[in-house]
């Protein structure tokens, strides 16, 4: 059963690829791969939203006590009925909360191409969170702005199940006024980057 609410602490550091590899070098004796993807590695895609004053950047660039984020996310390559997650993300100091729900891509379109669909017409894991991300987004007017995917290597602690650490690379983005009508064309999610 996936999480859809949860709370944790992040630290994120830039490194070097010597340095990621010989980090999982070391660690590799106190960490296992996550049960995701092989050998704990996948790619993670993105979609990000803003409102026309840039709002959600602005709160990010100016390092604000608490910000928040819309994003809709999938994992791996999936076709227009695979996974995807829609996630309101909240940061204070160096909590993160998260609030998250699960829904066919597919049902993730229709709800943008949509606005007046009322709330229970759509096919999701949680209708709570829905009404938040549906209130987050009218409140802000956010529209979808950037994709933005990555591939990730996730680790958890062998003693501590707790304890996750991720290494992100080839970061890989695009301003979605150029690729909204093109990734959902098909029955494929097509990442144009």
């Amino acid at each position: 059963m996936t999480i859809e609410i949860f709370r944790r602490k992040e630290q994120k550091y830039l490194i070097t690829t010597d340095q990621y590899e010989e980090l999982v070098r070391r660690m590799s004796p106190y960490m296992r791969a996550d049960i995701n993807g092989e050998e704990g590695k996948y790619t993670v895609t993105s979609l990000y939203f803003e409102s026309p004053e840039n709002t959600i950047y602005f709160e990010t660039k100016n390092k604000l006590a608490f910000r928040q984020k819309l994003r809709l996310r999938v994992y791996d390559d999936i076709d227009k009925d695979g996974t995807a997650f829609f996630e309101i993300k909240q940061k204070h100091k160096k909590v993160v909360n998260k609030r998250r729900m699960i829904l066919p891509l597919s049902e993730a379109y229709r709800y943008l191409d949509t606005p007046e669909e009322p709330l229970n017409h759509f096919e999701a894991s949680n209708t709570q969170v829905l009404r938040e991300i549906d209130n987050f987004r009218r409140l802000y007017n956010l529209h979808p702005e950037m994709i933005v995917s990555y591939d990730r290597h996730a680790l958890h602690g062998v003693y501590d199940p707790e304890l996750r650490v991720t290494f992100d690379l080839n970061l890989r983005c695009a301003r979605m006024i150029f690729f909204w009508s093109m990734v959902r064309r098909g029955n494929t999610l097509l990442i144009l980057i």
